[in-house]
């Protein structure tokens, strides 16, 4: 280090830095100078760093000290040793481990330090066999490098030649790995164990087949006594290493495993004998002989039923091989499992020399229709490679030409069904005789059919052969109607499409949904063709049977491009149209996240940008899900409906009347304000409005992790309780969708209350999750008694109260998860009792005085039953009118009972002055409101019929007053419930 550089520390020390001062990696200016300094100018720095006060043994985050450093960056230092003696001098630990647990020795043999190094530790008395996390000694990293010198001396040492590490791999294992013949000598030489075992059963000898040792090296090994013919436990033996790895020299290795008595004849996995591997890993033909000369059995097969001959063909063996089985009687037709002829094989898997063995099994007898588990044939398999000389060889020696696998696919379906498809494969199939009309039994298609759906070069040429040779030209799928020009529409070009038509094919075919072929022409196909089946007749406005999709739902679904959208809605296709699902093609793009151009065009042309689907889903639904911000902006720059997401009209026209109507539009943008989130949406009483709450709406959707809610909750717990609860009614008033982000304000009101309380109040949400003692316990246990006790009484209270008014008790047993509406409800009729019930009351008496009155008259009657029938008839009429007044007095009364519901509903919603919100944060939720009218629903299920009844014998004129309250006329008032 050059003197400026000490004078820079030096001022940075004046300033106060610390000498000690860390990385994120904790790593010092000491570890820093070894990592970076050489030569003299390290050990000048070391000493100034030590002089003035660094930290020697100051570790980083891996563990490591400035003397690991040194082993590890200063192995090319001339002066590494006298750097190592300084730092220990100077108090350095020369124990150290990192916190894998590696020693200074276990870094000076992985980093292979020379000699005089790892000699200074050992005799300082560093542990020569401590273990790392990993159980690997410095007699391990020593041999990954293979240094002999570094090995010999630890092993003179005391290091132990029979350690192993997690995996049970010995010092003899490794050495395998670096093919060293030295190291595995001397480690035989100091007793270490050749019969040692890894976790998978691996012997030195698997390692040194297995990593392609020299046969020195196996021979070695073998001579100490190691088991040439254990198995690990996926049953491979030392020899299936030899077959896999050792092709070059395997001559010698395997004259020298059999005179070492290899097992010829046993399988050394799955069943499989060492001559198959030979047949699998391409063994010169000699050594296949040899195996068969001393004992391999050359009709063994595998656990797949394969045959030395199928794996040959399998796995491109010479011809000379073939021949050589052949010539030694292998069956020719033998099957596997999957019932595969040689033939089978030959087909299947070609080379250049595919043809010569076909013939040589021709003339071995070899069965050209053998058929496998599929009823696939030798012609089959070579259909679909395109090779004609071997399909001509097989059609010319008498091979079934039209023979149908377990589908009735023939051999010409295989060819259709290539890619690219051979013209001239074809010709010669057709012209031999192959069925053009034949269809297949699972998708009943024809030739013709699978040919159209590939996209092919030469595919008029083609088409055109069919024709000619009387190919059914409006042939169809037998169960979906698809026709030949339904699949040319879907992938072919247009000279192809305009040639079908000329030969007579259907061009107002249809199939079993109704589509016609410009459906499938929509698909993939161009603007070109659209137009050509458009000018030739094809109805543009016909909707398929499946979802009622127009060609324009399928052009949208189908990433068509702007171009043919713009033409099929310039031809009058109906741009706002529903599928059954109630999706029109706005809807779709929308949900595809598609062409945003083409989504702007439709908007343009008059798309219904709030149209929604029958689960309630409008395009800004979908938007908002998929989190499009482009997308969502423009959906509501053009006036999509955000406000009512959720399908629940009133929060529309809450939030319509919301700005106009309350006066605390200032605290609450002051509160927007002191978030920059918010900084720029402003509560005002004018257009602008909405779009500004747009923002809000987009801020929390996209607040995937809760960041944006994160600042929100910290500036709340620097508010006012009463802030937070106004800012929670004013999102609930506007959104009453969003559930989830209502019940983490609710939770923190809940905890920021209780947290305060916690010193009087063991149970309390802090409490709770930080300590679950048994008298916690206890507390929970006695305060849910208590609040089951407590809805019982409440049950108890609101049952009087329904048979008092009328109303059938059974709800409540139906309702009983609904917290608080039984509170509501007494109260509401409590408070409402002498004034809004009067009428009710006094129609109940009347009504009570008709029905004794009328309880005479039945007493009468009874008596004189049997007088007349007509006084029967007269009774039986009376009964029933006085059913029907009993039932429209229990109507009156609660439609009376629903107006004061409502009339309390708008006071919680609205009245939000910030003294007075406490206790309607909970109690006019929107689950509230929802349970309210889950109340009204039950008792008129089938209809709504209290608009008539209302109308007619309420006085409205008793509700006038409500009319300054809320700044509506009454009629407005009742219309708003009655219309939701």
């Amino acid at each position: 280090m050059n003197k400026s550089k000490i004078e820079i520390i030096e001022i940075l020390l004046q300033n106060k830095v610390s000498i000690n001062s860390k990385d994120k990696h904790n790593k010092t200016a000491l570890h820093y100078s070894i990592i970076y300094l050489q030569n003299s100018n390290l050990l000048e720095t070391i000493k100034y760093l030590i002089s003035k006060g660094i930290d020697i043994n100051s570790k980083t985050r891996l563990g490591e000290t400035a003397l690991h450093f040194a082993c590890q960056y200063q192995k090319e230092n001339v002066e590494l040793l006298e750097i190592i003696k300084y730092l220990i001098e100077k108090g350095a630990y020369i124990h150290a481990k990192t916190y894998g647990k590696l020693s200074l020795l276990h870094f000076s043999c992985k980093f292979n330090l020379q000699i005089e190094v790892i000699k200074y530790f050992v005799e300082k008395g560093v542990e020569i066999n401590a273990e790392t996390n990993e159980k690997k000694t410095p007699l391990h990293y020593s041999c990954e490098n293979n240094s002999i010198q570094n090995v010999k001396y630890l092993i003179s040492k005391g290091a132990d030649v029979n350690v192993t590490n997690d995996k049970n791999e010995s010092l003899l294992h490794f050495a395998c790995q670096t093919n060293s013949y030295e190291i595995i000598q001397l480690f035989i030489q100091n007793g270490a164990n050749v019969h040692v075992k890894t976790n998978k059963d691996e012997t030195p000898l698997h390692f040194a087949c297995e990593k392609k040792c020299s046969f020195q090296i196996i021979k070695l090994l073998i001579e100490n006594g190691t088991y040439i013919n254990s198995k690990t436990n996926e049953y491979k033996t030392p020899f299936y290493f030899v077959c896999r790895y050792h092709q070059k020299d395997s001559i010698e290795i395997i004259n020298y495993f059999i005179s070492k008595g290899i097992r010829i004849k046993e399988s050394i996995r799955r069943n499989n004998t060492p001559i198959y591997y030979a047949c699998k890993f391409n063994f010169p033909i000699e050594i296949i002989k040899l195996l068969l000369e001393k004992g391999a059995d050359i009709h063994s097969t595998t656990h797949r039923r394969q045959t030395l001959l199928h794996t040959a063909l399998q796995y491109n063996s010479s011809i000379e091989l073939i021949k050589y089985f052949l010539e030694k009687g292998v069956n020719v037709n033998a099957k596997t499992y999957e019932k595969k002829t040689p033939l089978h094989y030959a087909c299947q898997y070609q080379n250049e020399n595919s043809l010569e063995v076909i013939k040589l099994f021709v003339g071995k007898k070899a069965d050209l229709n053998s058929k496998d588990d599929k009823f696939e044939t030798a012609l089959h398999f070579s259909c679909r490679s395109n090779s004609f000389e071997i399909i001509k060889y097989l059609v010319e020696n008498g091979v079934d030409i039209n023979a149908k696998t377990n589908t009735d696919a023939t051999p010409l379906h295989y060819v259709c069904q290539n890619e690219n498809s051979s013209f001239e494969v074809i010709k010669l199939l057709i012209e031999k005789g192959a069925d053009i009309n034949a269809k297949t039994n699972d998708k009943f298609e024809t030739p013709l059919h699978i040919f159209l759906k590939q996209k092919q070069e030469n595919s008029l040429e083609i088409v055109k052969y069919f024709v000619e040779k009387g190919v059914n030209i409006n042939a169809k799928i037998d169960n979906t109607n698809i026709t030949i020009l339904h699949n040319a529409c879907q992938s072919s070009t247009l000279e192809v499409i305009k040639y079908l038509v000329e030969k007579g094919a259907n061009i107002n075919a249809k199939t079993d949904r109704n589509e016609t072929v410009l459906y499938f022409a929509c698909e993939e196909n161009s603007l070109e063709v659209i137009k050509y089946l458009v000018e030739k007749g094809v109805d543009i406005h016909e909707k398929n049977t499946w979802f009622y999709k127009t060609i324009l739902h399928h052009a949208c679904a189908n990433d068509q491009s702007l171009e043919v959208v713009k033409y099929l809605v310039e031809k009058g296709v109906d741009i706002n149209a529903k599928t059954f699902q109630n999706e029109t093609a706005l809807y779709i793009l929308c949900f595809k996240q598609s062409s945003f151009e083409i989504i702007k065009y439709l908007v343009e042309k008059g798309a219904n940008i709030d149209l929604k689907d029958a689960f309630n889903k409008s395009p800004l639904s979908f938007s908002i899900q998929n989190q499009n911000q482009n997308l969502i902006q423009f959906l509501l720059m053009n006036d999509a409906n955000a406000f009512d997401l959720n399908g629940d009209q009133i929060s529309n026209q809450f939030i319509e009347i919301f700005p106009k109507v309350y006066s605390f539009n200032e605290d609450l943008n002051k509160f927007f304000k002191s978030n920059d989130n918010f900084s720029d949406i402003q509560i005002q009483s004018n257009d602008s409005f909405k779009f500004n709450i747009h923002k809000l709406i987009l801020l929390l959707r996209f607040d995937n992790d809760n960041s944006i809610l994160e600042k929100f909750i910290n500036i709340c717990y620097q508010k006012p309780k009463e802030d937070v609860e106004l800012v929670l009614n004013f999102l609930y008033t506007g959104f009453p969708n969003f559930d989830q982000f209502n019940q983490y304000f609710i939770n923190l009101i809940n905890f920021k209350k209780e947290f305060e309380e916690s010193k009087r109040d063991p149970y309390n949400y802090y409490s709770r999750n930080t300590s679950k003692t048994y008298e916690i316990e206890k507390l929970r246990k006695d305060k849910r008694s208590k609040e089951i006790e407590n809805e019982k009484n409440q049950n108890e209270k609101i049952r009087k109260l329904f048979e008092e008014i009328g109303i059938d008790s059974k709800w409540i047993e139906r309702k009983k998860g609904r917290k608080g509406i039984i509170k509501d409800f007494e109260k509401l009729y409590q408070e409402n009792e002498t004034k809004d019930f009067t009428i009710i009351i006094s129609q109940n008496e009347n009504q009570n005085q008709n029905q004794n009155q009328n309880q005479n008259q039945n007493e009468n009657q009874n008596q004189n039953e049997n007088e007349n029938q007509n006084e029967n008839q007269n009774q039986n009429q009376n009964q029933n009118q006085n059913q029907n007044e009993n039932q429209n007095e229990k109507e009156i009364k609660v439609h009376k009972l629903i107006l004061i519901i409502r009339s309390e509903l708008f006071k919680g919603m609205f009245e939000l002055n910030v003294s007075d919100t406490s206790n309607q944060v909970h109690d006019y939720s929107r689950k509230r409101y929802e349970t309210i009218q889950d109340f009204i629903y039950f008792l008129y299920h089938d209809k709504f019929q209290e608009e008539q009844i209302i109308k007619k014998q309420i006085n409205l004129e008793e509700y006038e007053d409500l009319k300054d309250y809320y700044q509506l006329n009454s009629n407005s008032i009742i219309d708003l419930i009655l219309n939701n």
